[in-house]
């Protein structure tokens, strides 16, 4: 949600105080479906002004709040559910999960046989009731309920690997090894079943089967970190810290030394200090505060569980704070996680991805970029090739007005970085804004765009560039250069790696083209452009339920009034200047209702529009070329 995009932003709109709880709810839904997960956070939380205790939303927040390792607010948040209802079988779950992570076992028990009492689905339910069993050492409960659930679903693999660990610990070996070796035919890249096959093996002492068991691991997910740090996380959380430092030690002997994870040596370090060893887990944190900090992304509550229990025994430790502050983030904590990033930078990490995140905070969160520059500008200094730091510096630049640092930016920034699609269209739309039209398609007509980095946006800077050069020549009465550029801005040059599509939406240019002909006194050749540009827009709105860019229709409007239909024009272009006055908030709308309101010569309006557009959004460039086009061309 808070990554840095070249174009538009979108700008979702308030909740619909007409909509009913259910159907806000339901809108938060999809929003989570659609990875708008910010915007559905706050969905549910309006929900929960209208209603504190419904249940849906209470249940959607504590599950965020679990997933961030915020127990106590997951808590809360299910002490209000079961208020609400004692009843509902997802409330029993949810809680049974969450109690389970704070580690209160009797209470998550009682979720856990809650949600199956209330008819909710009993084998997820027995396999959380099960593994609390292994935790509490009571392995014959735990294969009872375990062989329950898999009466349900007898392919679970997650099921038959917790039930052969229940069946080893409890000291059937044989049986175990049966059942892990049946949880890894049913699912052959979980890492907690080929896991326990190869503890199994280990365990029956046969070396050469163990050897087998450790290659299949290894080649089926153990190529990496990731498939250690799962079955040892899963160890851990039945209370086998031996199997789970039998699985983390592996990782280290395995991988080479860049490709392990910190990660790996701080669950070690955690599993030594939760049985006494005291020296074993020092020796294990002092290597994590060593290892590669590239690509550690914490993503479970217990990598959260786990760094902050390094930094209880070494508050010092500036690997585990970045880490933690990078998990908090992701989880919205912001912060949180941004103190402990500045207290990693105090304790002397210098690190070009720790400088990038502090600075996407004080952009994005804290709405500073000022300071944001700052910390972007470090990052450049510690990473000059990663072109990402540059456009989302030049976009922080635009933003405070620094054209200059804009300029010295890509004065200063390598070949390679200059080649990229991305930093490439930050060029284009710096020279556009500078009106140095020719200077940004030449940089555009001499590489060859990749449409999966770029996507339309390279495109619309093509149509850009033409539209501000032809209209420059129009308001300077040259009217066949203006053509020129009019005609080229319909184009798809197959290098800017964009295909004409079925719906072009060229009204813009098919506007302003008629007009150039209309100069010229072509006034038949200026009616058919004009005319297509309306059949463009009524093409589109026949074919897609939403319709084609509102822009596009804004020019299409003006295409009809030149066609001598003022009232379909006026009609469409009161729709557009009417949409923040009647709710339609967005950046988007406060920019067409400005194009509207510069077209009837309502300056002042125009440039409030404008102006707004750009205070929502700082992104939305056609509102700040709008805004430079007020001192060049009426």
């Amino acid at each position: 949600d808070l990554s840095v995009k070249a174009g538009i932003h979108k700008i979702n709109q308030e909740p619909n105080r007409e909509l009913s709880i259910e159907e806000l709810f339901l809108r938060g839904v999809n929003d989570e479906k659609e990875g708008r997960s910010l915007e559905a956070t706050r969905i549910y939380k309006e929900v929960l002004k209208r209603d504190s205790g419904y249940v849906p939303a209470l249940l959607k927040l504590a599950v965020q709040q679990y997933l961030a390792a915020d127990f106590a607010s997951a808590e809360g948040l299910m002490v209000r559910a079961h208020a609400r209802d004692a009843k509902d079988p997802q409330v029993g779950y949810v809680a049974g999960v969450i109690y389970k992570g704070v580690g209160k076992m009797g209470l998550a028990r009682d979720g856990f046989w809650s949600s199956i009492r209330f008819g909710g689905a009993e084998s997820p339910a027995l396999i959380e009731l099960g593994e609390i069993a292994i935790e509490q050492k009571e392995y014959a409960e735990a294969e009872k309920l375990l062989r329950r659930a898999l009466s349900y679903n007898p392919d679970d693999g997650v099921a038959l690997s917790d039930l052969a660990v229940a069946l080893r610990l409890d000291g059937n070996l044989e049986e175990a090894s049966k059942v892990a070796s049946e949880a890894a035919a049913k699912m052959p890249i979980l890492p907690y079943a080929l896991a326990e096959q190869w503890r199994e093996e280990a365990a029956l002492g046969d070396g050469a089967a163990a050897q087998r068991a450790a290659d299949v691991f290894k080649n089926a997910v153990g190529y990496r970190s990731q498939g250690y740090l799962e079955a040892g996380a899963w160890y851990r959380n039945l209370g086998d810290l031996g199997s789970s430092d039998f699985v983390l030690q592996a990782a280290s002997k395995n991988l080479a030394a860049k490709e392990v994870s910190p990660l790996i040596y701080y669950y070690q370090a955690a599993n030594a200090w939760d049985e006494g060893r005291a020296s074993e887990a020092a020796n294990a944190a002092s290597e994590g505060m060593k290892a590669n900090v590239e690509a550690v992304f914490p993503a479970r509550p217990e990598d959260a569980t786990v760094l902050r229990e390094v930094l209880a025994h070494n508050p010092s430790d500036a690997h585990a704070q970045y880490f933690l502050g990078n998990f908090l983030f992701a989880h919205a904590h912001y912060t949180e996680a941004a103190d402990l990033w500045k207290q990693a930078a105090g304790e002397g990490f210098h690190y070009a991805v720790l400088d990038r995140n502090l600075g996407v905070y004080a952009w994005k969160v804290q709405s500073d970029p000022a300071a944001a520059a700052g910390y972007y500008a470090s990052a450049i200094k510690e990473a000059p090739e990663d072109y990402r730091l540059y456009v989302a510096l030049d976009e922080i630049y635009t933003q405070l007005g620094k054209t200059s640092e804009r300029e010295k930016l890509f004065a200063s920034a390598p070949a390679d970085v200059l080649g990229h699609d991305l930093v490439r269209a930050r060029r284009v739309l710096l020279n556009v804004e500078e009106r140095r039209y020719d200077q940004a398609l030449d940089a555009l007509a001499g590489h060859n765009f990749k449409p999966w980095e770029g996507g339309q946006i390279i495109h619309q800077l093509f149509v850009l560039a033409n539209l501000q050069k032809g209209r420059q020549a129009f308001a300077a009465g040259q009217f066949k250069a203006a053509e020129a550029s009019f005609r080229a801005a319909l184009e798809y040059p197959t290098h800017l790696g964009v295909g004409k599509p079925e719906y072009p939406q060229d009204e813009e240019a098919l506007y302003w083209l008629g007009r150039a002909l209309e100069a010229q006194s072509q006034t038949s050749a200026a009616r058919d452009a004009w005319q297509q540009a309306v059949q463009e827009m009524r093409s589109v709105e026949g074919a897609l339920e939403e319709g084609g860019p509102s822009s596009s229709r804004f020019y299409a409007a003006l295409a009809l009034d030149r066609l001598g239909h003022a009232d379909q024009s006026a009609k469409i272009l009161d729709g557009l200047a009417k949409g923040p006055a009647e709710g339609r908030k967005s950046a988007y709308d406060y920019y067409l209702a400005g194009l509207v309101e510069n077209y009837r010569q309502q300056d002042g309006q125009a440039l409030a529009s404008f102006h707004r557009a750009l205070e929502m959004d700082p992104g939305l460039w056609q509102a700040r070329v709008a805004l430079q086009r007020e001192s060049d061309i009426k």
